[in-house]
């Protein structure tokens, strides 16, 4: 039903603004994104503005959108994200985004720079950890981004789960020291 009362160009954009997990700010989208597009889809109601960032009215829908993820709408997040201020919030999203577009070692980078930079509790901490699961057998560097999730646990005082890693790293130390000899 919301197909037929779209435009193709307002179907497009509300897909490829859903996978953007921090509010959108508005004039930097306008730079990224169809600023007519989105202007009307404010103007229906289907997106919320507010103090200069656009929401979705609706959180289901945004839930809904997110599964019908494209390469393009993650090229278009990275290219959004790298225009905002760099916190340990764009930077987590580059990660997840680079990482969705196949860009392992640009994702590697960032999600190793961006983990170096927590030292207590923050929202991203989660998503860093899925980030670095899914990287350990995509990059060569793995026994870093396994001490990496060791660290991540341990911030998250999920003091097992960072024991798991950082065993898992020693032992990968060990079998490369053994292969020397």
């Amino acid at each position: 039903a919301l197909k037929q009362k779209l435009s193709d160009e307002q179907l497009e954009l509300l897909n490829s603004l859903a996978v953007l997990d921090l509010p959108i700010l508005l004039e930097v989208a306008k730079d990224v994104y169809d600023s007519k597009t989105l202007k009307d889809l404010i103007e229906i109601g289907l997106l919320k503005q507010n103090n200069g960032y656009v929401f979705f009215a609706n959180k289901t829908l945004k839930e809904i959108l997110e599964d019908n993820q494209k390469e393009d709408y993650h090229r278009l997040a990275v290219e959004y994200y790298e225009k905002l201020e760099k916190n340990i919030d764009v930077l987590t999203e580059l990660a997840y985004h680079h990482l969705k577009l196949g860009n392992y070692d640009k994702s590697f980078d960032l999600f190793i720079n961006t983990a170096n930079q927590i030292y207590g509790r923050h929202r991203c901490v989660e998503k860093l950890i899925a980030i670095g699961e899914k990287l350990i057998d995509k990059v060569d560097e793995k026994d870093r981004v396994i001490g990496t999730l060791g660290n991540l646990y341990f911030v998250l005082k999920k003091y097992r789960e960072a024991e798991k890693y950082y065993k898992a790293v020693l032992e990968g130390y060990v079998k490369k020291e053994d292969s020397r000899v």
